[in-house]
């Protein structure tokens, strides 16, 4: 097909915006596995890492300050002031004592992705299991012309073995707790439900096959237990939902 005139267009390449990507926000990782955490950026100067562990008697409470935080990924919709993803949580106020604080040089060249390696058993000092909170902030290069501010994001991750399945009704949870390693039953894991306060409302232990059963009227929050091993999960609200149908193609 021969072309009658030709043809001239112009393009500018614009520097891409700075930015931090995890790999997850909200997250259980098998404590038997790689127990790596990826961090990946672009068009920043480098990044500081810095991590906190909860414990049994912080945990409930730093999961409910996380769920305030709002997903950089929520939309493509900007504030006022034209930031997405600014509403991290101040690392000094969330809950739990900080293990680890590392600064990172970025080598990728403009435009590119540098990538950093968070080593979970590094910063638990050789422990095998942690709740995990992890924050990554850094500033932009020189070449981006945006205005100057911090670029992060955060994830809460829970280094675990325990995996949990459950049934929810009115009355009651049914729980089924297996290790995520073998997939076999967890017998003797200590089950606690909370309130939104974090005040106890039932406690039991897990049957020889790793069931339990444990009122629901009021829990919130359901902490599992077992050695130096923790998982806590939401019982109301999103985090209950459980396998979604849809998943299956089943009519609901």
């Amino acid at each position: 097909l021969a072309m009658t005139s030709a043809y001239t267009e112009d393009f500018v390449f614009k520097v891409l915006e700075p930015a931090v990507a995890l790999p997850a926000f909200s997250v259980n990782q098998l404590s038997k596995g790689r127990a790596l955490f990826d961090v990946h950026t672009v068009n920043l100067q480098g990044v500081k890492v810095r991590v906190k562990v909860a414990d049994r008697d912080s945990l409930i409470y730093a999961l409910r300050a996380y769920r305030h935080f709002v997903n950089p990924h929520r939309g493509e919709e900007e504030g006022e002031d034209g930031d997405r993803g600014e509403d991290r949580i101040p690392f000094d106020a969330m809950p739990g004592q900080k293990i680890f604080e590392q600064e990172f040089t970025a080598a990728a060249p403009l435009d590119d992705q540098d990538e950093f390696v968070v080593d979970w058993r590094q910063a638990l000092n050789g422990r095998k299991a942690g709740a995990l909170f992890i924050t990554v902030e850094g500033a932009a290069r020189p070449e981006w012309a945006g205005r100057e501010k911090r670029y992060g994001a955060q994830a809460f991750v829970q280094l675990t073995d325990i995996g949990l399945a459950w049934k929810l009704t009115a009355e009651e949870a049914f729980l089924s707790v297996f290790s995520q390693t073998t997939g076999q039953p967890m017998p003797g894991t200590t089950l606690i439900a909370y309130d939104a306060e974090k005040n106890e409302l039932a406690r039991t232990t897990t049957a020889q096959d790793g069931t339990a059963r444990l009122p629901r009227p009021k829990a919130t929050w359901l902490l599992a237990e077992t050695a130096d091993d923790l998982h806590a999960i939401e019982l109301d609200g999103l985090g209950a939902e459980g396998l979604g149908m849809w998943r299956f193609g089943v009519p609901y």
